[in-house]
């Protein structure tokens, strides 16, 4: 719950920034390869953005923000 309440504060903030919607769908591997390097540091795998990419093209209520905080929010990231 702790965790949850950070991220949202993070995300929400004034001064964010944060990929448009439309910028999003229009190149979503480079999307999804950013956000990879800004949240783990590194490319993602072929698979993780293969389903990434899968997910947001089959799900138009998907926006930036809601990525970022999955991102935000795994394991992964919190090793980090």
């Amino acid at each position: 719950v702790m965790q949850d309440m950070i991220v949202k504060s993070l995300i929400n903030r004034g001064g964010v920034q944060i990929v448009d919607n439309n910028t999003m769908r229009a190149d979503v591997a480079s999307f999804s390869e950013n956000a990879y390097l800004r949240f783990f540091n590194r490319k993602p795998t072929e698979f993780e953005a293969w389903k990434l990419k899968d997910l947001i093209e089959k799900n138009a209520d998907i926006t930036p923000k809601m990525v970022y905080y999955s991102l935000m929010t795994s394991d992964e990231y919190r090793y980090y």
